[in-house]
């Protein structure tokens, strides 16, 4: 992740902070969509971001990084967005349904995570 796409996670996380507090406060009458939005936005701009990422990389020749690198913030996007969701669910929803279940694309990307760590290093001298 970039510096930028850090400030928009902040900013997002901000932005969800206080439509929380207003929705949990009743000083507004919030829809649960409506106060998840920001999160559900900036995975949608770091998406676009990573798109962007791949054509100019795939551009430049670069066609096994850049697949690479797709399929991993890929990944991590997407068991970031399934956790999202699943807390959206959670919270909006009055069925028997077990936050437990939205814990585990945390799982997931942390299991992600530990192998990029451990392994981008190693494979990064083959391209």
């Amino acid at each position: 992740m970039t510096e930028f796409e850090i400030f928009l996670h902040l900013c997002s996380i901000l932005a969800f902070t206080v439509l929380l507090c207003l929705k949990l406060d009743s000083i507004y009458d919030l829809d649960w969509f409506n106060v998840f939005l920001p999160l559900f936005v900036v995975d949608l701009l770091q998406a676009n971001f990573c798109s962007i990422l791949f054509i100019r990389q795939f551009l430049q020749d670069q066609r096994k990084m850049a697949v690479f690198r797709l399929i991993l913030a890929g990944m991590l996007l997407l068991a970031r967005f399934i956790f999202k969701y699943l807390t959206y669910q959670f919270v909006s929803s009055s069925a028997a349904f077990k936050f437990q279940v939205a814990a585990i694309p945390v799982y997931f990307h942390l299991i992600i995570l530990m192998f990029k760590t451990c392994g981008l290093k190693k494979h990064h001298a083959i391209y």
